[in-house]
């Protein structure tokens, strides 16, 4: 199978720098492909990591759900 095949299987976290990244980050792995992250116990300088992905302009209520734990509670089973 060609390489980006596998893409459908990765999952990604929300630690990007601006809001245009993870539109991107979305629209390239789907929305229920990206977990919200950290890099604890690193400084990313992001203090509010619910603000940025409720930044990101076109994202309805259900995505900025999603990111924000319920893609996290589906992978994990909780």
């Amino acid at each position: 199978k060609p390489p980006t095949s596998y893409l459908k299987k990765l999952y990604v976290d929300t630690v990007v720098f601006t809001p245009h990244q993870l539109k991107a980050l979305v629209d390239l792995f789907g929305a229920d492909h990206v977990i919200m992250g950290t890099d604890y116990p690193f400084d990313m300088a992001d203090y509010d990591p619910i603000g940025h992905v409720a930044s990101v302009d076109g994202f309805d209520a259900s995505t900025i759900a999603a990111l924000a734990g319920g893609n996290a509670r589906k992978l994990l089973g909780i």
